[in-house]
This record gives structure tokens, sequence and C-alpha cells, in this order.
């Protein structure tokens, strides 16, 4: 009989391709490699049927569509492992250095190191690195500016090109008009909540400048998104505190026309 066990120590200790082992676990090893069980099954394994490629096109999210190429990039590199890869992807912890990064060049090289399968040329995590990125076509639709960076990781920025096709996906606003519009997950829409946006919030006391039409621009943005989301937006705009203001213009009064509250201010002018 052939338990799970079994199958984890004989594909792990297979996989093991330098070492030697003693005439015991050589024989355990053998015995199982040439079970009935084990050849059937690892020819049935490879009738199974692939998960789906990941839809770029209409499935919004990010995370898979940049784990997507990844992956697919990691496959052609080292097949032998790809498939016991799942999220090889994730955000970078420093937005300057990317949006993703992939971290899977550093742990595959001790893999492949430790089974002595080592693809010709490779001999270093970066070099793994290096591999993948080469693997990652450049008119693909999700990432650019693909970088190495230290030991072996692998940044990346999603493409304005791929934000905008998914806006537009959402928002129904494509050029043709045919897009579907995606609903929403439940998990949103469950949600109705009140949220307060305080944006633009000029001191009406001083000039006006660049920076508050910056700042109108981004809050409507946030606004807009947050009821297409299905929350009751509050927009809060705070015109600013005068007490400054009127307190330099008061003692500019007092200093420059002490007689001011007497005469009622007819001979003064402050323009």
């Amino acid at each position: 009989h052939l338990s799970i066990a079994d199958i984890a120590v004989v594909v792990t200790l297979s996989q093991q391709k330098e070492k030697e082992y003693c005439a015991t676990i050589q024989h355990y090893l053998d015995t199982h490699l040439n079970s009935h069980a084990y050849v059937t099954g690892m020819e049935a394994l490879k009738g199974l049927v692939p998960p789906p490629p990941f839809d770029i096109q209409n499935d919004p999210s990010m995370q898979g569509a940049v784990n997507s190429i990844f992956l697919t990039a990691i496959s052609a590199v080292v097949p032998e492992l790809a498939h016991t890869l799942g999220q090889v992807a994730e955000k970078s912890k420093v937005l300057k250095n990317g949006d993703y990064q992939c971290k899977e060049a550093m742990p595959l090289f001790a893999q492949l190191k430790a089974s002595g399968s080592l693809p010709q040329g490779i001999n270093s995590p970066v070099q793994v690195a290096q591999a993948i990125m080469k693997h990652i076509p450049e008119d693909n639709q999700v990432i650019d500016s693909i970088v190495v960076n230290g030991p072996g990781f692998i940044l990346c920025k999603v493409k304005p090109s791929y934000l905008e096709h998914h806006v537009n996906l959402l928002m129904n606003s494509s050029e043709d008009g045919k897009d579907p519009k995606l609903p929403l997950p439940k998990s949103i829409t469950s949600k109705k909540e009140t949220v307060v946006v305080d944006f633009s919030s000029p001191n009406i006391a001083k000039e006006m400048h660049v920076g508050h039409l910056r700042s109108t621009i981004i809050g409507e943005a946030v606004c807009r998104i947050l009821e297409y989301t299905g929350a009751d937006v509050k927009r809060v705009n705070h015109v600013g505190d005068w007490g400054t203001q009127f307190g330099m213009l008061i003692t500019f009064l007092k200093e420059s026309f002490p007689t001011f509250g007497s005469t009622g201010g007819a001979d003064v002018d402050i323009g």
C-alpha cells in the first residue's frame, strides 16, 4: 500500500538527484517508484486538466493579473517546479520600488541547487530572476518597468493602459460603449456606510492657488468612487478659520487709527 506519507517522502527523495542514500532507503525508494500505484498515479497526473488561464481582459483582480504574468514566466524557466507554486507576486512594501514584487527567485534557486537541476548558465538567485524577467513579454498587457533588485527581487509597475481598461469596464465608459458594467461584490454593496469626506477647504480670507484645485479634483474623485460602492457620502468643505486674519485687521486699526471707535470710521481708508 502507498500512503500519503509515502508519496510525500518518495517524491521528495526522488528529486534529490545528486544525493546517495544507504541501501535501506534506496531499496524503499526503488520499491515505491516502481510500484503499480505510484506509476499509475504519475501517469494519471499527466492527464489532469490544468486550471484555466487567468482572464486578464475581464477579471478585475490586479493581484491575479500580475501573478499570472509572473507564474507564466516562471513556468517557462522551471516547468518542473511551477506546479508547486501558488501566489508568486505581492504588493511592494515601498511604493518607490514599484507596485508589485516577486521573490520566488531565491527559493527556486535553493530548490534547483539542492536537487542538482540548475539550468545551464544559472549560478545565483539573481540569474534566476533575470531568466524569469526575460520570459515576460514587453507587450504584455499588465506590467512594465520590470527590474531585478537586491539578491533576486523582481520589481514592476502596473501599466496605466491596464488600469484604464478596467476602470472603463467597471464604469461602462469605454469609447465604443459596449463594455458591460460589472456587478460589485456583495461584500462591498452590502455595507451601507456613511462616509464624510473633507476636501478642497480653501481659506477664503487668503488667495486661492493651484493646490486648492488639486485637492478639489482628488476629493471629488474619492467621493464618486465611494458613491459607486454604495456609500452615503457627505461632502464637507471647511472654508478656513478667519481668526488670525481678523485679529491682524483689528490690531492694524487700533495701531493706525486709535480714534476709529469714537469717530465711527468715516475717515478711515483701509483699502
